[in-house]
């Protein structure tokens, strides 16, 4: 639909810059589509509008919208991580639906003071680390479709500088200007 009429396919996102907006940017990339962002003040108000019709399409974060599609109020395309979601088995992820290498997943990181104490910093790492591998605590996260990782300072600084520099990449082609 997108390839025969483009740049006239609407898609929501939570707000200019954030994932959901720059997942849609990262799909035109990889795929040579033209899509219309329209952004919203927040998520919520975007996949309220998705779920009454008003908007054809949203990148949404699983934690929200997983729920609403379980329950038949939404209709799943892809799923946009790495691998399928534990949730919804049978949904295809986007590299999966023939998007190549297409992945675009939300994290949430701990952070701190930049002057905060190296014995501090470890230790509050260990113990958070130690409580996102209980085994209720992965249950409990699995049930809103996130996946602990609880990583060292040094493996999460690592992945957010490469996670930075992806979205930057994908800012640059998509010749997203800094607000």
């Amino acid at each position: 639909m997108a390839r025969r009429s483009p740049g006239k396919l609407d898609y929501a996102s939570g707000g200019f810059g954030n994932l959901t907006h720059l997942a849609g940017e990262m799909f035109q990339v990889m795929t040579g589509v033209k899509l219309t962002h329209v952004p919203y003040k927040a998520v919520g108000p975007a996949v309220n509008d998705v779920l009454a019709g008003q908007m054809p399409l949203m990148f949404g974060p699983s934690p929200v919208v997983v729920p609403m599609v379980q329950a038949g109020r939404l209709r799943p395309l892809a799923f946009t991580g790495v691998k399928r979601s534990a949730q919804l088995p049978d949904l295809p992820t986007a590299d999966e639906a023939g998007v190549k290498g297409y992945e675009a997943s939300g994290w949430y990181g701990l952070y701190g003071p930049r002057a905060l104490p190296r014995a501090i910093t470890d230790k509050v790492s260990a113990d958070v680390r130690k409580v996102v591998h209980m085994p209720d605590t992965k249950e409990r996260f699995a049930g809103i479709n996130l996946e602990p990782v609880g990583s060292t300072p040094e493996e999460f600084a690592a992945f957010l500088k490469a996670d930075l520099e992806k979205y930057a990449r994908i800012a640059k082609a998509a010749r997203i200007e800094p607000q």
